[in-house]
């Protein structure tokens, strides 16, 4: 039962009325009120009409229409009812007049089958009122429930109607519920993937469809079977048919059209995958990745932007502008990519895909999506170990000589992890008796020497000098290229350093060198070699200083 009687501040009243609408309040008699009559008519689903009138002559009738399953006069007021305190559903009051001496009120916007009361009183002409009169409609329930809103979520819909409802019994409590794919041929005649069902729950005036196993991204309608839904006088609910297609119009292109009940399941970003490999060997051959999506997937969209290939070394960054079906693309099952330009070697290139740049047919798109490899020579171990024949062009003279102790000599490469950051050594230049160490890199196909590695002792005339393999012009490693299993070359400028009487010079210096597996058909000098030196026998002139150590 619906609480009434909002007490409203009593002020003057509107424009118009007249002083006798108050209550007398001198001493002069008064005329006593005669009684209110009440007498409905025109009850119909949402209005209702009521007649008030009396005996003799008065001033104002003054009523309230409150909603209520029974009378609360007792509650109630007559000098506040009288001057319109009480707020409801509806109040007002009407002038009496001889012309019109009953007052005929319609009341609308009401709710079928409910109960309200109509209170009223009646003014003297001196503007006593008149005892409080009461009568109870009851509205019809002519009308069926009708759909009149619903808002859609990813599992469910909640269907308003315009009263309260409930499931018909016999009707049953499952619907179809049917999705589209919003990038498929069958969507554009209206045509669903499929169906699921939904299961049907009421709450007064609202009835949830439930359901489960829709793609993320699709849309979806609902169907509600006729008479699925009564309201409290039996009166049973509409079918409501429901349907989505995607129809061209020339002036905005594609657009849904639907009707009935439909909704969208949020769509979920999805990731374009992971590099098979973290590294490659060809530029021009293409690079690969299986997108993460569970569903049929599109080409990428021309027009999207914002992709790039980045390529970096040595803290050197160069950024190039990827355009999608053209530098890359969907091609069966995998999205492909295809280089702008060969990276050096060793160079990491890093791959960004804009999100919203692949699509699938519910409408779910990639999101971002990042990806590093390393352009590498694919160099292994073997690609650098075994037994070398090395040379040297000295920047003394010019002459190519061998840098072993003799002619049959060689240098051998080993993996060797003794020295931190190193991975392999290298036996045999100069003496061999000599060992020092260096780090290849697999994807580059540099082998790096730290500077200052000892050599070994060498006796020249009456002199001992220590020796050392150390980089001619700074303090950094001695950089060799490894062009190819078993053939290494370098233009590093590189010397055998030692001291003399207290002072740094070296004993020879090298600006070019080639060393050449013997199993490996290398590139040689132009020039002959010269006559092998022994470090026991050559006693070559101490030249110039230089400023080290």
């Amino acid at each position: 039962m619906k609480k009434i009687l909002t007490l409203i501040s009593i002020a003057a009243l509107a424009a118009g009325c007249e002083a006798d609408f108050v209550p007398e309040q001198q001493s002069t008699s008064v005329v006593s009120p005669s009684d209110v009559t009440i007498k409905t008519s025109n009850v119909g689903d949402n209005s209702f009409s009521f007649t008030m009138s009396t005996e003799g002559e008065a001033a104002y009738y003054s009523y309230l229409v409150d909603e209520s399953e029974a009378p609360q006069t007792e509650s109630l007021d007559p000098s506040t009812l009288y001057q319109v305190g009480y707020s409801s559903v509806a109040q007002g009051t009407v002038k009496w007049t001889s012309e019109s001496p009953q007052a005929t009120v319609t009341v609308e916007g009401l709710s079928p089958n409910t109960v309200y009361q109509v209170y009223a009183v009646v003014g003297s002409p001196t503007g006593v009122p008149s005892s409080i009169a009461a009568a109870t409609v009851t509205t019809s329930d002519k009308v069926a429930p009708v759909l009149s809103d619903y808002e859609y979520a990813d599992k469910s819909v909640t269907l308003t109607y315009s009263e309260s409802i409930s499931l018909v019994q016999g009707a049953g409590t499952s619907v179809t519920v049917k999705y589209y794919a919003i990038n498929s041929d069958e969507i554009l005649d209206g045509t669903a993937m499929s169906t699921v069902t939904g299961t049907v729950s009421v709450s007064g005036s609202q009835a949830t469809v439930a359901f489960e196993g829709l793609p993320d991204g699709a849309y979806y309608t609902v169907d509600i079977p006729a008479g699925m839904f009564k309201d409290a006088s039996d009166n049973k609910s509409a079918a409501v048919t429901s349907s989505l297609q995607l129809a061209y119009d020339p002036s905005q292109d594609y657009s849904l059209v639907t009707e009935g009940i439909y909704g969208q399941v949020t769509p979920v970003p999805f990731s374009l995958g992971t590099l098979e490999s973290e590294a490659i060997t060809d530029w021009e051959s293409p690079v690969s990745v299986t997108p993460e999506n569970k569903y049929e997937m599109l080409g990428a969209n021309s027009s999207a932007s914002g992709s790039t290939a980045v390529y970096a070394s040595d803290g050197k960054t160069t950024t190039y502008t990827m355009t999608p079906n053209t530098d890359f693309g969907y091609l069966s099952s995998s999205v492909v990519f295809y280089l702008p330009e060969e990276p050096a070697r060793g160079d990491r290139v890093t791959l960004n895909v804009a999100a919203e740049t692949f699509e699938d047919i519910y409408g779910n798109t990639n999101a971002e999506w990042t990806a590093s490899f390393v352009y590498s020579y694919g160099y292994t171990m073997t690609d650098i170990t075994g037994t070398y024949q090395a040379l040297g062009r000295s920047m003394d003279d010019n002459n190519v000589y061998y840098l072993t102790p003799d002619a049959s000599s060689y240098v051998t490469i080993a993996e060797d992890n003794t020295v931190e950051n190193c991975n392999v050594s290298i036996s045999g230049i100069l003496l061999s008796t000599s060992k020092i160490y260096g780090h290849f890199n697999f994807d580059t196909g540099i082998l790096s020497i730290p500077d200052y590695q000892l050599l070994g002792d060498v006796a020249l005339e009456d002199v001992t000098l220590t020796v050392y393999f150390a980089n001619y012009n700074d303090e950094s490693p001695v950089e060799m290229n490894v062009v190819a299993p078993g053939s290494i070359q370098s233009t590093a400028e590189w010397m055998y350093y030692t001291t003399y009487n207290g002072s740094p010079t070296y004993l020879s210096a090298y600006s070019m060198t080639q060393m050449t597996r013997q199993e490996s058909s290398g590139t040689g000098y132009s020039q002959s070699v010269m006559n092998t030196q022994s470090a026991y026998e050559w006693h070559p002139a101490m030249r110039g200083t230089v400023a080290r150590k």
